[in-house]
């Protein structure tokens, strides 16, 4: 008669206790090298045993005895069922607890979208981009850049917006502006400075910070009307060797308020027009 022979199944995703565990076990625990751990301390409703209930995703496939071996002997052990988000909130319902990694669903890492857009932002290089965020990362590499960029962009303003608080404008400065006041939506306001270095792109960055006012430079009209989003004030700041190829087009369209423009997105299996 054939000897029967258990099989032992392998997984990445495991439930764990850990009886009266020690201080050491807890960091070995939290030590150990994976893709995703969250663990609970508990103490038992019957019995008042303390011990550590938890749920542990592994970088590959590993049996009963080998995890055993490499992540606690002394651990009850059971593959995981149902979600991990199931098994998340399971380990989380109360008491303290202690998380580290990304989780994976459906074999994908679970990226923290907010977590990789201040990370972006912050300077974080790819490689450790992918290290701490996975796959996650590359699916939505697009949309995190494109928020980063927005917090950087909000970051600068908050540094000129104090920046400018601290401003004392000049005499011609202020001049300028109770012309703007004064005058209607069809008129435009030209400033001019013949030697240059007095401080118009000064007032165009204080107006732009404390005012809400939009600064473009020369540019194709298309692109200038595209970046237009309904601001009050409009300022042109030109260099003076640009005197000669001023967009008079643009400037009248945006006075007038009435315009079009054309957009062309990139898609995966095309292009967007609108």
């Amino acid at each position: 008669m054939a000897e029967r022979r258990i099989v032992e199944v392998a997984s990445k995703n495991w439930c764990f206790t850990i009886n009266n565990y020690s201080e050491q076990e807890y960091k070995d625990v939290r030590d150990y090298d994976c893709g995703y751990l969250v663990v609970r301390e508990e103490i038992g409703a019957e019995q008042v045993t303390p011990h550590l209930q938890g749920y542990v995703q592994l970088h590959k496939k590993m049996r009963l005895t080998t995890l055993k071996k490499k992540f606690n002997a002394r651990g009850h052990y059971s593959i995981a069922k149902g979600s991990a988000r199931d098994n998340y909130i399971y380990c989380t319902k109360e008491g303290r607890f202690f998380e580290k990694g990304v989780q994976q669903v459906n074999g994908v890492s679970k990226c923290d979208l907010v977590a990789a857009c201040n990370d972006v932002a912050a300077g974080m290089s790819n490689e450790d981009l992918l290290k701490k965020h996975g796959s996650g990362y590359v699916t939505h590499k697009r949309k995190i850049c494109e928020m980063a960029g927005e917090l950087k962009a909000d970051g600068i303003k908050k540094r000129r917006m104090a920046k400018s608080a601290e401003l004392v404008l000049r005499p011609w400065q202020r001049e300028v502006l109770e012309k703007l006041e004064d005058q209607n939506d069809r008129q435009i306001l030209f400033v001019m400075d013949p030697v240059g270095g007095n401080g118009k792109t000064t007032l165009a960055c204080f107006m732009m910070s404390i005012m809400g006012a939009i600064r473009f430079e020369n540019g194709k009209s298309n692109d200038l009307k595209y970046m237009y989003k309904g601001q009050k004030y409009v300022i042109f700041d030109f260099c003076r060797s640009s005197s000669e190829h001023i967009n008079y087009e643009v400037i009248e369209a945006l006075e007038n308020g009435v315009f079009c423009y054309e957009v062309i997105e990139a898609l995966k299996n095309g292009v967007f027009y609108s």
